[in-house]
């Protein structure tokens, strides 16, 4: 009796990915199986599967590279930008609120000077793991620039952002990053800004976060503002 079966490996460039099974159910009663031409079919289109998830896998590899920041593994300002936009349409058209909060951890040249710029990484990341494990699945964590991170909040508005905020700044000035030995204690800033409070576009909404991580810089650092407007009303809590 001929084989009715065949399981052939899907791999491409030394990696493989599954397998390919063929059953021909016809052929169990009988003689007949898969013949010398049928395997070679079978097996040219498992090679052509296998390149295709490939292709597909190295693609995916690439696109996660072009939005992750490499340092942090938060995503980056382009992503961040692209994500804003389309949110504030979404929230125009639903109604529902969107907040973002920036952050900016305090006296971040300071870590640098005197521990090293591999210290300073070591903060940078231990902070974005932080915030990744403590924002919900919707919400988006990116690096602004330098030590500064956005939030971007859907469906949450300002007074839940200022709650959320200043869960974080409580878990910044807790957390302690150790490298080489020596302990690094940080604190952050935080400006929330919210649809909530007006009608603005993408740009003025990040203005305004950015108006807010001001004040609460000039104010001592470490605690959260809340801007409603671009002008100098701000709520702020400690």
């Amino acid at each position: 009796m001929r084989q009715s079966n065949l399981c052939l490996p899907l791999a491409a460039y030394g990696e493989v990915m599954g397998l390919f099974y063929i059953r021909k159910p016809e052929a169990v009663d009988s003689e007949e199986g898969f013949s010398d031409a049928e395997k070679e079919i079978a097996k040219s289109i498992s090679e052509l599967v296998a390149l295709a998830l490939s292709n597909v896998k190295l693609r995916n590899a690439l696109h996660a590279k072009s939005i992750r920041d490499p340092l942090t593994g938060l995503f980056n300002r382009r992503f961040m930008e692209e994500t804003l936009k389309r949110e504030i349409v979404r929230s125009s058209r639903s109604g529902s609120p969107l907040s973002l909060v920036m952050l900016d951890l305090d006296h971040f040249k300071q870590i640098n000077d005197i521990h090293g710029h591999a210290a300073g990484d070591a903060v940078l990341r231990s902070t974005a793991n932080l915030l990744t494990k403590s924002l919900r699945g919707s919400d988006v964590a990116c690096r602004y620039g330098g030590e500064e991170i956005l939030l971007i909040l859907p469906d949450c508005a300002g007074e839940y952002a200022v709650q959320k905020a200043q869960e974080l700044c409580d878990s910044i000035r807790a957390q302690i990053v150790t490298e080489n030995g020596t302990a690094i204690s940080v604190t952050g800033s935080f400006g929330v800004a919210s649809t909530g409070s007006g009608k603005y576009d993408a740009t003025e909404l990040v203005v305004l976060a950015d108006k807010a991580l001001y004040q609460a810089k000039k104010e001592g650092r470490d605690r959260v503002i809340y801007k409603t407007s671009l002008g100098p009303e701000n709520v702020g809590t400690r």
